[in-house]
């Protein structure tokens, strides 16, 4: 594999690996899914390591990650979506990142946004991230502008929201709608709206 088509970092894929081992072993997924979802090179990550350093192609990631939705009385969209919470809970409780806290001193915004704009061009091999925070004293928007995104594939980019959705949450200490949308084939806008 060249480094230079559009790759997710071991990090991700490891975790990833590691839910859909667990719901295999559990009888969440049978063989079957596998068989369905998987291409025989995404199979092979489950029977070898996987290495936290390595890159592996963000289409095996997508259809890893599709694994993990099957059976989900959510419906698709939404499980992808409280996958992307889950993973960033996850990674708040290993401590992190704690700026995200909302007990955490200074704005919000400046906050998470530098927590999301370093995050993710490291676990992408592709894509440059743009944080810009609402203006005013009382702020409750804010967008994440994504060029070069063409590769992220739905899955990922569903997962991506949810994440996103979550540490502003958090570190905003109120409820966030995040939305999402595709100016152009390579542009990808994730729009936040704080409660009130």
């Amino acid at each position: 594999m060249s480094v230079k088509e559009p790759c997710a970092k071991g990090t991700l894929v490891k975790g990833v690996v590691a839910e859909v081992k667990a719901r295999l072993e559990s009888g969440d997924l049978s063989h079957a899914d596998l068989d369905r979802l998987l291409k025989p090179e995404d199979r092979e990550l489950l029977t070898q390591d996987v290495l936290i350093s390595n890159w592996y192609p963000i289409e095996c990631y997508a259809r890893l990650c599709e694994c993990l939705v099957v059976g989900s009385r959510l419906g698709r969209r939404e499980a992808l979506l409280e996958a992307g919470r889950r993973s960033a809970q996850r990674v708040v409780a290993m401590g992190l990142y704690s700026q995200v806290d909302s007990r955490t001193e200074g704005r919000w915004e400046d906050r998470v946004g530098r927590v999301l704009v370093s995050l993710y061009p490291v676990m992408f091999n592709f894509s440059k991230w743009e944080w810009q925070a609402g203006k005013g004293p009382d702020l409750t928007s804010f967008a994440i502008v994504v060029k070069e995104a063409g590769p992220m594939p739905e899955t990922v980019r569903l997962r991506t929201q949810g994440f996103v959705e979550y540490l502003t949450a958090r570190a905003a200490g109120r409820s966030v709608t995040v939305t999402f949308e595709e100016p152009d084939r390579d542009t990808l806008v994730f729009r936040g709206v704080l409660s009130r």
